[in-house]
Parts: C-alpha cells; sequence; structure tokens
C-alpha cells in the first residue's frame, strides 16, 4: 500500500519502491521468527529451521542478490511510466502464483 499511496502524491515509481522496501525487512524479521517457533521440531527431516526451508532460504538470498545488481544496472534506463507499469505486473504475477 505505500507504493501506491506516494505515487499518489506525486513521488516517481523509483522513489515509492525505494521508500516501500526498508518497511519488508520488519516484516519478514516477524515471519521469519513466527515460522521458526511455530514449527519447532515440527518437521523432523533435516535442512528446516522450524517451518523454514534452509536451501529455499540460501536460493532467496542469491537470486535476491542477482536481482538486486541487475536491477541498480538497468532500472535507470527504464521511464517512469513504464517502471509503474512493470510494477502493477509483478504484483498481479504474485497475486496468481498466490492464487494457484
Amino acid at each position: 500500500m505505500t507504493v501506491p499511496l506516494l505515487r499518489k502524491h506525486g513521488f516517481s515509481i523509483k522513489d515509492c519502491i525505494s521508500h516501500a522496501n526498508p518497511l519488508s525487512l520488519p516484516v519478514a524479521l516477524c515471519a521469519t521468527i513466527t515460522y521458526t517457533i511455530n514449527g519447532w521440531g515440527k518437521i523432523p527431516v533435516s535442512g528446516f529451521l522450524g517451518y523454514i526451508s534452509l536451501t529455499t532460504l540460501a536460493i532467496l538470498i542469491v537470486t535476491g542478490g542477482v536481482g538486486i545488481s541487475i536491477s541498480q544496472r538497468n532500472l535507470p534506463k527504464i521511464a517512469d511510466g513504464w517502471h509503474a507499469r512493470l510494477y502493477v505486473l509483478l504484483l498481479i504475477a504474485v497475486l496468481v502464483a498466490m492464487l494457484s
């Protein structure tokens, strides 16, 4: 909700996303702690920390780092209007993935 709110007040999409991203960290940390505590000892397979798969965690960290480095080089070349449209398409893709 942060990005649409900031867009409505005239910020560029680049500024909106860069301001919204730090808000993801506290949410992710709370979810990680909750999934670790609630799932502690419930999955008997090794490679899990509570409900968190350590393999998946490692893959997400590596691919996230690659995505950040690619974005830093290429996003300044994308016009603000296109960036905003691509952001909406990304949100729709996430919604579809979550519903399927």
